[in-house]
């Protein structure tokens, strides 16, 4: 299996599990979740940075700023809509990010997809839908928390795009360092004044949301290294169908016809993508 998508699938599976876990933890606030996953992020940032030995702060400080910058709002907008919106529409207007993030690669990095990859994204994007239905009951959605959604969706792209592009410039650890010192800030001062107490039992699981989240964007970043944005963007969407294997095992959740619909899409542009990557590489 090539490289980078190893470590992009590995990245998926670390965050699926960060979803899991945030889920369990439904009872505490979104964003002193947020909170925690950062503060945990910083610290093991800090010591693999130690170990490692790099003593800069990085080259491109304004690009790493904006990196953590976009990254902490995508994560605000998108916490703040699974909060907000049925469940199926936040996880729908979020992977819409694939897309925008292979658009903005073309005009910020200059890499351009072919026709093939275009459609497979698509294609992708189609299978999420499916997942629509999963809101309880009928509701009326109203704009605003729509408008949120979209501007995650367009700020995770922006950071994933900042990530390959600090590429040649940055250690991975140092790319990852600049999430939680840019997050910490932002959501500290909210938590400061709006504080909820933990319980004995939710200290484990908010330390696997900091480790989880670590492991996530380290996977991520050194995925983005080596592949471009429009041959990963596509392995994005294998999240719903590990997240219908999560909730139905952890969660007791039983999966809808459109569900499996969505995810047998995915699965199978997954593979025809593949075929089409191995096909020219013996071309």
């Amino acid at each position: 299996m090539n490289l980078g998508i190893f470590y992009i699938l590995l990245s998926i599976g670390s965050f699926s599990i960060l979803h899991a876990i945030v889920k369990y933890l439904d009872h505490i606030p979104a964003i002193q979740i947020i909170f925690f996953r950062a503060l945990i992020s910083l610290v093991l940032s800090l010591a693999a940075i130690k170990v490692k030995g790099i003593k800069s702060w990085g080259n491109n400080k304004v690009g790493l700023f904006l990196r953590g910058f976009f990254g902490a709002i995508a994560l605000t907008f998108y916490f703040h809509t699974l909060q907000v919106l049925p469940l199926g529409t936040a996880v729908i207007l979020q992977q819409l990010s694939p897309i925008f993030a292979v658009l903005m690669a073309t005009v910020i990095l200059k890499e351009s997809a072919s026709p093939i990859q275009y459609l497979l994204i698509l294609i992708c994007f189609l299978g999420a839908y499916q997942f629509k239905g999963n809101g309880d009951g009928d509701y009326q959605l109203e704009v605003l928390p729509i408008i949120f959604g979209v501007l995650g969706a367009i700020f995770s792209a922006l950071a994933y795009n900042l990530v390959r592009y600090l590429k040649t410039t940055e250690d991975p650890l140092i790319i990852i360092l600049y999430f939680p010192l840019v997050t910490l800030p932002l959501v500290g001062v909210y938590c400061f004044f709006n504080w909820t107490p933990v319980a004995v039992k939710d200290i484990l699981p908010l330390l696997g949301v900091g480790i989880f989240t670590q492991l996530g964007q380290f996977y991520m970043t050194k995925a983005y290294h080596l592949k471009e944005i429009s041959e990963l963007a596509i392995y994005r969407y294998l999240s719903l169908p590990i997240a219908i294997v999560m909730g139905f095992f952890l969660f007791n959740e039983t999966p809808k016809s459109n569900d499996l619909l969505g995810a047998g899409i995915i699965v199978a542009s997954l593979l025809s993508s593949t075929f089409v990557r191995n096909k020219r590489r013996k071309a």
